[in-house]
């Protein structure tokens, strides 16, 4: 009886110790599951987070979309309303400065579709930069001006919105209350340097003109940019 009786508790602490280690097995099991699943779901944020991000960055790079559109017969229309027969490599912002000739006094409102086609084809025959897709919109006032610049290979989306007024007549002054390189504002101290640089470029070419221009007045509306005075209509 006694070595019956050690028999049965060896079979029965065989059977505990066995019990015990399957157990054991099922927890390790269960806890490699627990960490790949927490793994998993690290990986998966990290990538849904890289996304966002890139998301982010590459909505930021995009130009604003004003929603003007035009072609280039918007060009040529105004161009034609204007009375003005010069090629557009001829008055680009870093073009070489022609010589003016053949006053004609204009009274007109320039469209947004107008001025934006303007900007753009006139503007393809720079040579420091080039820009596209340009859009200019006119409010009470003041206008924007959304367009994607190209300088050295680097393609950069700029928004920006500002005022045009005559100082002179043959002169104009503006502010910039709004610039912007993609997402990036440009600091409020910085602009009135752009500012400055943009004005003096610009009143540069309109002095050029001599007494082939002469600007009475011109002011921004929702509806265009109303311009009256004199403008030449040749160029060589």
């Amino acid at each position: 009886m006694g070595e019956i009786e050690k028999d049965l508790k060896e079979e029965s602490t065989s059977s505990e110790v066995s019990t015990e280690q399957k157990s054991s097995k099922s927890k390790k099991g269960k806890g490699c599951i627990i960490i790949l699943l927490v793994l998993l779901t690290l990986v998966l944020l990290l990538v849904g987070a890289i996304y966002l991000g890139y998301r982010k960055i590459t909505k930021a790079m995009e130009p604003v979309d004003l929603e003007v559109e035009y072609t280039e017969q918007d060009y040529k229309d105004i161009m034609k309303e204007l009375g003005v027969d010069i090629d557009g490599s001829l008055l680009c912002v870093d073009c070489t400065t022609p010589s003016f000739s053949d006053p004609n006094e204009v009274e007109a409102t320039i469209t947004n579709a107008q001025a934006s086609a303007a900007f753009e084809y006139i503007n393809q025959h720079m040579s420091v930069a080039q820009v596209s897709g340009t859009q200019i919109k006119m409010g009470e006032g003041e206008a924007e001006l959304s367009t994607t610049l190209t300088f050295r290979e680097r393609t950069l989306p700029i928004y920006m919105v500002g005022t045009l007024s005559k100082r002179t007549e043959n002169s104009l002054n503006g502010e910039i209350s709004v610039l912007k390189v993609g997402a990036f504002n440009i600091p409020a101290p910085t602009i009135p340097y752009i500012k400055d640089a943009l004005l003096s470029v610009a009143n540069k070419k309109l002095s050029s003109a001599g007494d082939t221009l002469r600007i009475d007045s011109i002011n921004i509306t929702p509806k265009g940019v109303d311009f009256k005075g004199l403008l030449p209509t040749k160029a060589e």
